[in-house]
């Protein structure tokens, strides 16, 4: 598994992996991670997730758009509008459109906290 992050975050994360903080479920700790602010130094793919808010949702779709994978399948897990730039950007067949209900913050560089108790919309 890879991520692409930036700045503080991804400094974070290439130096000491990464958490996901959660009350409910329990911690995750991963202690080493492969990082990268260059989608297309991944190489070729099989799965993206997609997970930005909806601002930054073109930029990153240029991004993605230099992975070297014939099979690229990003996954939208944010609004139904961004489907449909995803749709736009790559072509209907690379998307699949998803709704997670999963509220999260980065606490601080290379952590995340998993809001356990939020309201749904």
């Amino acid at each position: 598994m890879s991520f692409v992050a930036r700045g503080a975050h991804l400094a974070a994360m290439r130096e000491r992996g990464l958490v996901i903080e959660s009350d409910a479920h329990g911690d995750i700790r991963i202690p080493s991670v492969r990082a990268t602010d260059d989608p297309a130094s991944l190489g070729a793919v099989d799965l993206i997730i997609l997970s930005v808010k909806l601002w930054d949702t073109e930029a990153a779709i240029r991004q993605l758009k230099r992975c070297s994978s014939p099979a690229r399948s990003p996954f939208a897990a944010e609004r139904v509008i961004k489907d449909d730039i995803l749709r736009r950007e790559l072509g209907e067949a690379s998307v699949m459109g998803g709704v997670c209900y999963v509220a999260t913050t980065i606490a601080r560089p290379g952590v995340i906290t998993r809001q356990d108790r939020c309201s749904g919309w």
